[in-house]
């Protein structure tokens, strides 16, 4: 999406993002519909969860690349998510910080990428 003229996407890769997106969308839809009420978190985490596994799945594909705002918007979305569910699960015993869970995230995406991305270098 925000590469260079000099990369052109197949038809499979192009799909494939439309699929991903479309699925975050409605995700989205749906838990905001079903579950906002008591457990806002869900509206971020499992959209982020969709987008970040069609990232590492479009990163370790050959030929594919994932940008990086779509790692960015996935880790913001998770570790949002996922703070937000335990600090309304825990309450007051444990406050987890978004920005924790941020940096672990990063650090599991690193490493996968190190161990599967057959290009590492894009």
């Amino acid at each position: 999406m925000l590469r260079g003229s000099n990369y052109s996407k197949s038809p499979g890769e192009t799909r494939f993002e439309l699929v991903i997106t479309g699925s975050v969308l409605l995700t989205a839809a749906v838990l905001f519909v079903t579950t906002y009420s008591y457990m806002p978190g869900f509206m971020l985490f499992f959209p982020g969860l969709i987008l970040l596994g069609g990232a590492i799945y479009q990163s370790i594909q050959p030929g594919w690349k994932a940008g990086w705002l779509t790692y960015l918007v996935a880790v913001l979305l998770v570790a949002t998510g996922l703070a937000s569910i335990v600090n309304r699960l825990l309450g007051e015993v444990i406050h987890l910080q978004w920005y924790i869970v941020a940096v672990v995230e990063m650090g599991i995406l690193l490493i996968l990428k190190a161990l599967y991305d057959p290009n590492p270098n894009d």
